[in-house]
C-alpha cells in the first residue's frame, strides 16, 4: 500500500518537472466542473434541503423546484444522514427569483425539512484558476474516532490541496469490536506541493489514527 502511494505521489512529482506535463495538466485543471452557463436573465443558486426520509415531500421539493421556479437542476448530491434523507443541488433559476423565494416556496410544501439556499457561481473556482493542478483520489479506511475528519482536511489544508469531492461513512464491525470508518476524497494538489513533505504527513496521519491510506490516480 505504502509502495502505491509513493509511486502515484512520485510519478506526480516526476509530471512537475516536465514541461509538457505542465502544459497537459494546466488545460484539465482550467476543464469546467459544471455545464451550466448563467445568461444576464438566469443565475445560480445551491439548494439545500434536509429532512424526514419522506419520498412525497421531497417529490413535492423537487416539483415546485423545477415547475413553480422554473429552476434547472444542474448537479446535485443526495445521501440519507441518520434518519433524514439530505440533498445539495446547484441550479439555475431566473434571476428574478432570490435564495429567500427559494426557501419560502420549498418550506411552504415542505414544513418537516430544513431548507437554505444561497447564491453562487456557474463554475468551480479550481476552472478559472491559473495554477495547474493534478487530480487525485485519497482512500482512508480505518477503526471508527474522533477527529479523524479534523486533521485530513487541516492536512490538506496546509499543503494548499483543495478539496472537489469527499464522501465518509461508518460501518459496524462486530467481529472486530469497533466501527469502521471509510473515507473518500477527490482532490486537487497545485504544482508547487511538496510532495515528499505531504507523503512525510499522510503516513503520520495514517500512524497516528491507525488508518490505511491509499492515493491513487482516478484516472487509472
Amino acid at each position: 500500500k505504502k509502495a502505491k502511494m509513493n509511486r502515484v505521489l512520485c510519478n506526480y512529482a516526476k509530471q512537475v518537472v516536465n514541461s509538457q506535463g505542465l502544459r497537459s495538466m494546466n488545460t484539465m485543471a482550467k476543464v469546467s466542473q459544471g455545464t451550466s452557463t448563467a445568461s444576464p436573465t438566469m443565475q445560480c443558486c445551491v439548494v439545500m434541503a434536509s429532512g424526514p426520509n419522506d419520498k412525497l415531500q421531497f417529490n413535492q421539493i423537487v416539483h415546485n423546484l423545477t415547475n413553480t421556479l422554473k429552476a434547472n437542476v444542474e448537479e446535485s448530491r443526495s445521501t440519507i444522514l441518520g434518519s433524514d434523507f439530505t440533498t445539495a443541488m446547484l441550479v439555475t433559476v431566473p434571476a428574478s427569483v432570490t435564495p429567500t423565494t427559494i426557501v419560502d416556496t420549498l418550506s411552504a410544501v415542505a414544513p418537516e425539512y430544513t431548507i437554505a439556499s444561497r447564491e453562487t457561481s456557474a463554475f468551480s473556482p479550481l476552472a478559472n484558476t491559473s495554477e495547474p493542478t493534478k487530480v487525485l483520489s485519497i482512500d482512508v479506511e480505518g477503526p471508527d474516532q474522533p477527529d479523524i475528519v479534523a486533521n485530513f482536511v487541516a492536512l490538506l489544508s496546509n499543503h494548499h490541496i483543495v478539496i472537489k469531492d469527499i464522501i465518509t461513512d461508518t460501518s459496524s464491525a462486530p467481529f472486530l469490536g469497533y466501527n469502521i470508518f471509510a473515507l473518500k476524497a477527490i482532490v486537487a494538489i497545485p504544482l508547487r506541493c511538496d510532495m515528499t513533505k505531504l507523503e512525510g504527513n499522510l503516513q503520520k496521519f495514517e500512524e497516528k489514527f491507525g488508518l490505511a491510506v491509499a492515493v491513487s490516480d482516478p484516472t487509472e
